[in-house]
């Protein structure tokens, strides 16, 4: 929660006044506004509503993942692009710890074969192969 809403604004509002809340970078979302009791003879918190702060997605498309709009939910819009691996996963943050911007993850490059290395000994050879080789 404290990486999704920004309540700098908020800090030592004067009684009777009201400050904003807004979604903290890279979550994006409409302001609420947040309100200080007038009257007060004792601190206490702002009245506040969390505004609804959303996780951006298109803007940060990258090699290796496809977004698909059809999906239900933020996680099922993202998938492995063809010739990769793995399961795609977007996060704007890392349990407690804030990002500065969205992450995918998850996708590997699929890799082929290489050559054989290195000379087979001639045990390895087929039958025919070591016979002609005999004396």
């Amino acid at each position: 929660e404290n990486c999704t809403y920004d309540l700098s604004d908020c800090q030592d509002v004067t009684s009777g006044d009201s400050c904003e809340v807004r979604c903290r970078s890279p979550f994006v979302g409409t302001p609420t506004v947040a309100s200080c009791a007038a009257g007060l003879t004792e601190s206490q918190p702002v009245d506040w509503q969390r505004p609804v702060c959303t996780c951006p997605e298109t803007c940060w498309l990258k090699e290796g993942y496809v977004f698909d709009e059809t999906g239900s939910t933020q996680q099922e819009r993202w998938r492995c692009a063809d010739g990769y691996h793995g399961e795609a996963f977007w996060q704007c943050s890392h349990g407690v710890e804030c990002i500065e911007a969205p992450e995918l993850t998850g996708c590997v490059p699929l890799e082929g074969c290489v050559g054989p290395v290195g000379r087979p000994s001639s045990a390895e050879w087929p039958r025919e192969a070591r016979r002609r080789l005999e004396p």
